[in-house]
């Protein structure tokens, strides 16, 4: 697995959450998405996982106080994650946090997640735009009524009260997500995934409500969107049954 690491002499310490922000050409943004959450919460560490960028992504990165893992070619952003979720699950941290690179998420949200993933007991907790008090933001309307139709099949089949099956801004448990880590397999549309296996394997999922501001837009066509949908949804099921 070719891959270079930066930051921390001989890795990030040991800790109780990190943040895990997967990153392809973010040089513009990533610098003041590491800062801020740095800024409001001295005691989470911030792991950027270059998904091979060309650009100065993992050195910006760098100087803004996250350690990097840095890719030597992209991979998606799946396997990004699931590099920081190994990385971090080997040091011992009890709580990983997502989130995406391209300044869309509000760090401040991150307290919201926390809070939730101890008062209410849970394995997952998504940031949800769709849920009152959240906002999608400029979403176009085929991704938006794509993820409402699979939030309502999967509180269907689960019997959830779900908003927002597809969310990338969530936390996660730690003893949960390493037993769910080897069951997930997508490299895009990832959080569709782990949503049904979080659910499959019997674990707690609640929502906070989050604001979502411009980030990179999608350049996946709404049929390729809608068939994608689709197929990790019939087969998460299908590979989670048997």
């Amino acid at each position: 697995m070719p891959e270079r690491t930066g930051g921390t002499p001989g890795g990030a310490p040991r800790g109780r959450a990190c943040v895990i922000i997967p990153a392809f050409e973010e040089q513009e943004t990533i610098g003041r998405v590491v800062r801020a959450i740095r800024d409001r919460y001295k005691d989470l560490e911030v792991l950027v996982v270059d998904d091979g960028s060309s650009d100065k992504t993992s050195l910006v990165a760098l100087r803004a106080g996250a350690h990097v893992i840095r890719l030597l070619e992209n991979r998606g952003p799946m396997y990004a994650l699931r590099i920081g979720f190994s990385y971090c699950l080997e040091r011992g941290y009890e709580v990983l946090i997502t989130m995406d690179a391209d300044g869309q998420h509000d760090p401040s949200d991150i307290a919201r997640l926390l809070e939730a993933l101890t008062k209410h007991g849970s394995d997952v907790v998504i940031g949800s735009r769709m849920m009152p008090g959240g906002s999608a933001g400029a979403m176009p309307i085929y991704r938006r009524l794509g993820i409402r139709f699979f939030t309502k099949l999967t509180n269907l089949l689960f019997r959830q009260r779900l908003t927002d099956v597809m969310s990338g801004f969530r936390a996660y448990r730690g003893a949960f997500l390493k037993n769910l880590l080897p069951k997930l397999r997508e490299r895009q549309y990832y959080a569709l995934e782990a949503t049904l296996k979080a659910l499959l394997a019997g674990g707690v999922v609640s929502e906070v409500p989050i604001r979502v501001g411009p980030g990179r837009r999608s350049t996946k066509g709404s049929l390729r969107f809608l068939l994608n949908l689709i197929r990790i949804f019939i087969a998460s099921l299908l590979t989670g049954l048997f």
